[in-house]
């Protein structure tokens, strides 16, 4: 995120972090501090105004990847909790970015983003981190397995959460990991009983 705000104060010819932190609406030093390497995270109510303040999207401010460019004005992106029922199209709660006009959509319909409600997952995420899911769901694959994705999953015996997936190799079942060696791990889950919901892509660390 520091080189997305440097490379984007050159673009917009930004003189000084303060003129941007004005901008931005956030507090003094909120972004100075983190372009310093004295903060590795920022507040989610403040990337909004960040993004806004650079023209750009949210997911291009978390990512670098600048194929969509974005400026300020009305998106939302559904934010949910792993108690909603996610086959439900209604959310309560939504985060606000904008598109220029003819700029594509940088999240399909079906995307969103949840709010994590423990530690299982820390310190990769924490409770309050607030993760951007690309939503593609389906019965658990060899595509999931790689133990450097993390997949919001449902099985048929447990709700719906943040987790990590393994093959085994000795028998083809999945194990499930947390991040979080206090919480335990599923060992040797049929494949097939795994629903993956979505990817998490992106995370906004709570402070």
């Amino acid at each position: 995120m520091r080189d997305t705000i440097n490379r984007r104060m050159t673009e917009l010819g930004i003189g000084n972090i303060r003129e941007l932190e004005r901008t931005a609406g956030v507090k003094k030093d909120v972004i100075g501090n983190m372009l310093r390497g004295r903060s590795k995270s920022v507040r989610s109510e403040s990337i909004v105004g960040i993004a806004k303040a650079l023209s750009i999207s949210i997911p291009e401010l978390l990512t670098g990847s600048a194929e969509q460019r974005c400026a300020p004005a009305s998106h939302a992106l559904d934010v949910r909790r792993t108690t909603d029922d996610l086959d439900r199209p209604d959310s309560t709660e939504q985060i606000s970015f904008s598109l220029k006009p003819g700029c594509i959509n940088p999240t399909d319909d079906s995307d969103f983003a949840i709010r994590i409600e423990d530690d299982t997952m820390a310190p990769t995420l924490c409770k309050g981190d607030l993760a951007f899911v690309r939503r593609d769901q389906r019965t658990c694959g060899s595509q999931d397995t790689d133990r450097s994705n993390i997949c919001l999953i449902k099985t048929r015996h447990s709700g719906i959460r943040v987790r990590r997936l393994a093959t085994r190799i000795s028998d083809g079942t999945i194990d499930i990991h947390t991040d979080n060696a206090e919480y335990p791990d599923e060992l040797g889950i049929a494949a097939e009983t795994i629903l993956i919901y979505g990817t998490i892509e992106a995370v906004i660390k709570r402070l």
